[in-house]
C-alpha cells in the first residue's frame, strides 16, 4: 500500500519542480525590466525631462551564471528621460529569482 503512494508521487515530483526551476520567461522578463526601469526612473526623475517608459522587451537567450543567476539578452526599447525618440538597445542582462521574483540587474 505504501509502496503505491511513493511511486506515483516519485514520477510526479520532477513534474512539478520543472515549474519552479530555469530561466526566466519572457514575461517574467518584461515584468522584471519594468521595476528595474521604474526604480531607475525614481533615481534621474529629479533631473530628466520626462520619465522613463519601457516601450517593448524582447528575450532572446539565457545563460545560468550561477545558483538561481541568469545572464539574459534582452533587446529594450526605451523612451523618455532626456531621449527625444524612443532608444532600442540589445544588451545582456542579469535575473536572480528571489522570493518575490525575477529581479533585474545590469
Amino acid at each position: 500500500m505504501r509502496n503505491a503512494f511513493f511511486l506515483p508521487a516519485a514520477m510526479v515530483a520532477p513534474l512539478l519542480l520543472t515549474g519552479c526551476s530555469g530561466e526566466p520567461s519572457q514575461s517574467e522578463i518584461s515584468t522584471s525590466v519594468s521595476t528595474f526601469m521604474t526604480e531607475l526612473g525614481r533615481i534621474v526623475a529629479t533631473q530628466a525631462p520626462r520619465p522613463l517608459a519601457v516601450d517593448d522587451v524582447e528575450k532572446h537567450g539565457c545563460t545560468l551564471e550561477r545558483g538561481m543567476t541568469y545572464v539574459c539578452d534582452v533587446t529594450l526599447t526605451v523612451s523618455g528621460g532626456y531621449m527625444p525618440q524612443p532608444q532600442t538597445r540589445t544588451a545582456p542582462m542579469r535575473f536572480t529569482r528571489m522570493a518575490e521574483g525575477w529581479v533585474a540587474s545590469e
